[in-house]
């Protein structure tokens, strides 16, 4: 028994041994294989501390280069302004030349022909003239961008004077102002352009020969400016019924479908910025007061067609019936002018003090147009529109207001109101305004 015991306990005591010396070299083990993963997570941690490091120093390289982007830009946009500053003064210059060169041409008709002096009409034709050639460069210095230049039409300080006029003389005149004169350095507008006349039976109609040159002259101006070297104008009229139809035809740059819409509205006439037509409000004005109408048709790289449509001088002798207009402002003195400016261009007028007294005659008269400051006593100008649109829809209502400008801005239009005009206004401007509505209304036959 004493034998087996101590068997036993060697053999015990050797597998202890052994389990202690499996033990160490288990923790051996463990110990390298953490030391390794240790090793592992440390190279991996230093590859991620210089990829953290590359990308601060790509996100400085970033921004420096964000910096001289924008500096470049800068740089680039006062270069732009610049350039575009030196094309407007070199078009001004351009434009300031040519009213030189109407003022001199009229002023040695006026003094060098002695036949002239004895027909005062004739003097007082070619002051008129010389009056639009100071207008023309006067807008010129102020440039496309000034308010008041802008908002101004060529409004020539004279009486209208309607007469029967032939189309074919109309554009003889006009023609022969834009054609160098013999001994004269031509300008750099003038030979580039050959004009052709599409011929035809004599086209008259009933207007202010002045006022109808001054429209055509616009006309040709603007097709010249559209051609870029060399080109030809066409410019023609002929009868169509009771039409008198007079062409302008020019093979230059064209315009985009948006800009012959816009120059076709009347209203945006008067909010001309670069790269417009000069003289459209003018244009506008004309036809509006000659009881007429514009056609525009113009494709890119093609060229342009303006086509001007006036009653002939048969069908304007028919007298058109008058427009009615109903005038409510609480400022006795705008509404004489008012009433002044359209009873002289043949409207019937109805004045009233102010909201109230407005809806009252509205309500006991018939009328056509409503006209309506905004700010007065007893019944402001948006509560008459609105009262006004509920008895009559089809009445258009104008409000007239010293604030148009910031209401055109923000997009303000009061119910009940068809458009907003602003204080003060030219009677060209006035004339447009009332010429959308009286065509709608009547056609052109209406005054």
């Amino acid at each position: 028994m004493d034998m087996q015991l101590l068997l036993r306990s060697i053999q015990y005591a050797i597998e202890r041994k052994r389990g202690q010396v499996a033990g160490r070299l288990d923790n051996a083990g463990l110990d390298a294989r953490v030391k390794e993963r240790t090793a592992e997570l440390e190279s991996v941690n230093d590859q991620l501390q210089r990829e953290i490091a590359e990308r601060r120093q790509t996100e400085e390289q970033l921004v420096k280069s964000n910096q001289q982007l924008t500096v470049a830009l800068a740089e680039l946009r006062a270069v732009q302004r610049s350039r575009a500053a030196a094309e407007r003064s070199g078009s001004a210059t351009r434009e300031i030349e040519e009213a030189l060169k109407r003022i001199q041409q009229h002023s040695e008709v006026v003094l060098r022909a002695p036949a002239v002096i004895t027909h005062p009409e004739k003097v007082t034709e070619h002051i008129q003239q010389i009056i639009l050639a100071v207008d023309a460069g006067r807008k010129a210095l102020r440039g496309p961008g000034d308010a008041s230049a802008i908002a101004e039409a060529v409004d020539v300080p004279s009486e209208e004077v309607f007469q029967t006029v032939a189309l074919d003389a109309l554009m003889d005149h006009v023609t022969e102002l834009f054609r160098p004169r013999s001994g004269e350095p031509a300008g750099d507008a003038v030979p580039k352009v050959a004009f052709e006349r599409k011929a035809g039976p004599a086209v008259k109609i009933h207007g202010d020969p002045i006022r109808l040159r001054e429209m055509l002259t616009h006309l040709v101006r603007n097709s010249m400016n559209a051609i870029p070297r060399r080109g030809t104008i066409t410019i023609g009229a002929h009868q169509q019924g009771d039409d008198a139809i007079l062409t302008v035809q020019d093979d230059g740059l064209g315009v985009t479908e948006a800009m012959r819409q816009r120059l076709l509205d009347p209203s945006a006439a008067a909010e001309r910025a670069d790269g417009w037509p000069s003289g459209y409000a003018v244009i506008h004005e004309v036809v509006a007061r000659h009881r007429g109408r514009l056609e525009i048709g113009s494709r890119k790289g093609i060229g342009t067609t303006v086509r001007v449509i006036f009653p002939s001088a048969e069908s304007a002798a028919t007298p058109p019936p008058r427009c009615r207009v109903l005038v409510v402002d609480d400022d006795p003195a705008v509404r004489e002018v008012i009433q002044t400016y359209l009873t002289d261009d043949g409207y019937d007028v109805t004045p009233a003090v102010n909201g109230r007294d407005g809806l009252e005659k509205f309500q006991g008269g018939e009328f056509d147009i409503v006209m309506t400051d905004r700010s007065m006593p007893e019944m402001e100008g948006d509560e008459l529109a609105r009262e006004v649109k509920q008895r009559r829809p089809n009445v258009p209502v104008i409000l007239v207001t010293g604030f148009g400008d910031i209401m055109a801005a923000t997009g303000e239009k009061p119910e009940g109101v068809d458009i907003v005009m602003s204080k003060p206004f030219t009677m060209a401007g006035l004339r447009t305004t009332l010429a959308r509505f009286r065509q709608a209304q009547f056609g052109r036959s209406a005054v």
